[in-house]
């Protein structure tokens, strides 16, 4: 590797360090390349923000509930009668880095529909929210 191949590698490790700058976050590099002179140039950098989602998972109205029905029986039995339907579901809260808040909301319905929802006997919603990073 030649004096020039050094320094492009030299600053493609110092462009991975990089922690955070504002409220974004540099996830990905390019190629760093250098022009006829010599001069180093960098071609690409893609700025990532931070999304928290809160995924709430229910079973479908038409699906049958036995634990929920096991949970409400033993409240009435322990003297909360007034209870008169009770369902259980599923609660999520995950972070994921996207470009903007579309692309996040794509991933998140991915994520629901092939990993965290039974699509067949559940239904899903989710609150998506930006984190804004603290400058020190």
């Amino acid at each position: 590797m030649g004096r020039m191949g050094k320094k492009i590698q030299n600053l493609k490790s110092k462009i991975w360090r990089i922690e955070g700058i504002g409220r974004h976050r540099i996830s990905r590099v390019g190629d760093v390349g250098y022009d006829k002179l010599g001069v180093d140039l960098l071609t690409i950098i893609t700025v990532t923000q931070k999304y928290r989602a809160q995924i709430y998972v229910t079973l479908r109205p038409s699906v049958l509930d036995p634990a929920g029905t096991a949970v409400r029986s033993g409240l009435e039995h322990m003297g909360y009668g007034n209870v008169e339907q009770l369902r259980i579901g599923k609660y999520i809260e995950l972070t994921l880095t996207a470009k903007d808040e579309d692309e996040a909301k794509q991933q998140l319905d991915r994520i629901c529909d092939q990993v965290l929802a039974n699509p067949v006997i559940e239904n899903y919603r989710f609150d998506i929210k930006e984190l804004v990073a603290l400058s020190a």
